[in-house]
């Protein structure tokens, strides 16, 4: 007999016996489960017979689909495997710029997903589950910041227009950055979690950021905030 506990995924679509599958005794504590969603009836049976618990989620995909897992930044610019299934597990920042027609992906995100305008509406794009924030947004020209950064009025000046700004965490602008800059440059900013900034520029990033958590006055930064 055996038990499979306490695992981020279980992929149990390599079982195709149903003998050796009435041997799992239990599933339990797996943040994703995943099996084979073109099973013969007789293994389908057998998988669910299996008793099971705090499971978050469970993912029946194809046997050939690929699993892709990463940490940090994932970024998809028409590479996407075609001709079989993917399935994307990211953990901080996933974004895609550029699909294939006829690609097949699933995305489990725990941080930021941010994806082109013009793939709104895209038939082989599925998502299992974003833990954070999922934004379509004009992206062929940005700049990755996973955790915490603060840009002055010169740092600024150095982006590039139209250049949208993604912070996985805390962005932070000081004091002598102004709302003419900011739209003189016309730099779009998309942060998980707070932004801090000059008073004169809260109503401007209000109507203009995407934001997880809130806007709030760089008088109003913590030394905890700061680290």
């Amino acid at each position: 007999m055996a038990k499979y506990c306490d695992m981020d995924i279980c992929d149990l679509r390599y079982l195709t016996d149903p003998e050796a599958i009435r041997q799992i005794e239990e599933i339990c504590d797996v943040d994703t489960l995943i099996l084979p969603k073109d099973a013969s009836p007789e293994v389908a049976a057998a998988f669910a017979a299996i008793p099971k618990s705090d499971i978050d989620s469970i993912q029946y995909l194809p046997t050939n689909a690929e699993m892709r897992n990463c940490n940090g930044i994932l970024e998809i610019n028409n590479d996407a495997p075609i001709g079989r299934a993917v399935y994307y597990t990211v953990n901080g920042v996933c974004i895609i710029n550029d699909l294939q027609p006829d690609a097949d992906i699933t995305i489990r995100c725990n941080g930021l997903c941010i994806l082109n305008k013009k793939l709104r509406g895209h038939n082989g794009i599925h998502f299992d589950a974003i833990n954070g924030m999922n934004s379509y947004l004009e992206c062929e020209n940005y700049k990755i910041y996973p955790n915490a950064i603060e840009f002055n009025a010169e740092s600024l000046s150095y982006l590039p227009d139209h250049t949208l700004l993604i912070v996985g965490n805390k962005l932070t602008l000081k004091p002598d950055v102004t709302v003419e800059l900011l739209r003189a440059k016309d730099l779009q900013f998309l942060v998980g979690n707070k932004i801090f900034a000059p008073q004169s520029l809260l109503a401007y990033l209000t109507a203009t950021a995407t934001v997880g958590n809130k806007i709030s006055a760089l008088e109003e930064q913590t030394n905890k905030d700061r680290e």
